[in-house]
């Protein structure tokens, strides 16, 4: 949601829940299980889960110079991880190929100022403060 405020300012936040299914592959791949036997033991896990939270503020000084202010949380949970205790595996954070691991839906996870912005799809100069937390970034940008 978007409230646009008189002088070119606006101010803005959303939240959502969301859900995300792996590949099919993920839970029809035969895990090795023992030194000469597979199985099909990812067929179990469930959808990972999301919550958002992002608030804003924006204003335009100019056509050419916006001042920026954004936070950015997420938190995650059931996603699939290594089962066990053993092991540093996450699907979340595998790039390809087939993992040879048996998976649990224990993992969880946060992102904390993520964010995009383009402006005019143009070369810009932007200076950002990140933090911990929910600690606000920082983006004044000027364009020549």
């Amino acid at each position: 949601m978007i409230i646009r405020m008189p002088g070119q300012r606006s101010f803005n936040f959303g939240l959502g829940f969301h859900s995300r299914l792996e590949p099919l592959s993920v839970y029809h791949y035969k895990v090795k299980v023992s030194a000469t036997k597979r199985d099909e033991r990812n067929q179990h896990l469930k959808s990972a889960k999301a919550f958002h939270f992002t608030t804003g503020f924006t204003c335009n000084f100019s056509n050419n110079l916006q001042f920026s202010w954004e936070a950015y949380y997420q938190f995650l949970w059931a996603i699939p991880i290594k089962d066990g205790n053993t092991g540093q595996f996450s699907i979340i954070n595998s790039v390809g190929g087939l993992s040879d691991v048996i998976m649990a839906n224990n993992g969880k996870a946060r992102n904390i100022l993520r964010r995009k912005y383009s402006y005019s799809n143009k070369q810009i100069i932007t200076l950002d403060s990140k933090g911990i937390g929910m600690v606000p970034v920082l983006t004044v940008r000027a364009e020549f």
